[in-house]
């Protein structure tokens, strides 16, 4: 199973698109939703109350403490039955075949706990790659970051873990800050682990409208 946790905060306008555009391109895979509301104050509450029954969904509403903080009552809510936990923004979006390209790179590379996608820029009426995807313009399928130290990873968006990672108590956001909180995360972990994958077929859309 994978774990998708989104965080939201005031996303009225597009929470519906991006929890029905997961189920629907996830639909073929074992998944879960944890969604945490975190203290929105427009009508996103209402909107996530459409789905408290939905088998797969859990949603979790909290006071403003921060997509930090959020981000880790997240994870404290996925279940045990996790093997991959992934974070999706609430107004992104992940391709169809996300978590079977993830799935399949993570069966090949047993000892590799850490994988990205690339990442696909929406804005306006145009879809663009991100600066980052530099790294698939070749056909190797991960990244040794002591050898190829230019191939450096910040956004979270696109980024799928093994759950058994967040049973370090040293992996966690870092509340108390409120920018870059994925990158010093993500870097964290890569630099612990050293190797993390290339998912060349899948693609995260990144929303750049919100």
């Amino acid at each position: 199973m994978i774990s998708i946790i989104i965080t939201v905060y005031n996303a009225e306008n597009t929470i519906n698109a991006t929890i029905n555009g997961i189920i629907k391109n996830c639909s073929n895979e074992l998944f879960e939703i944890v969604i945490v509301n975190d203290g929105s104050q427009d009508d996103t509450f209402n909107i996530l109350n459409k789905y408290k029954n939905v088998n797969n969904i859990t949603i979790i509403n909290q006071e403003n403490q921060g997509v930090s903080k959020a981000r880790n009552v997240g994870l404290k809510h996925v279940s045990k039955y996790s093997e991959y936990i992934t974070f999706v923004d609430d107004s992104d979006m992940i391709s169809e075949n996300f978590i079977s390209e993830a799935k399949s790179f993570f069966e090949n590379y047993k000892n590799i706990n850490i994988a990205v996608s690339p990442i696909l820029i929406c804005k306006s009426e145009s879809t663009y790659s991100h600066t980052l995807n530099y790294r698939f313009n070749n056909i190797k399928e991960y990244v040794d970051i002591i050898e190829d130290y230019h191939d450096i990873h910040f956004h979270i968006g696109g980024v799928v873990f093994r759950t058994s990672l967040f049973n370090n108590p040293e992996y966690k956001f870092n509340e108390s800050i409120s920018f870059w909180e994925d990158a010093a995360l993500i870097n964290t972990i890569i630099l612990d682990q050293r190797y993390y994958g290339l998912l060349h077929n899948s693609n995260y859309y990144y929303d750049r409208n919100n």
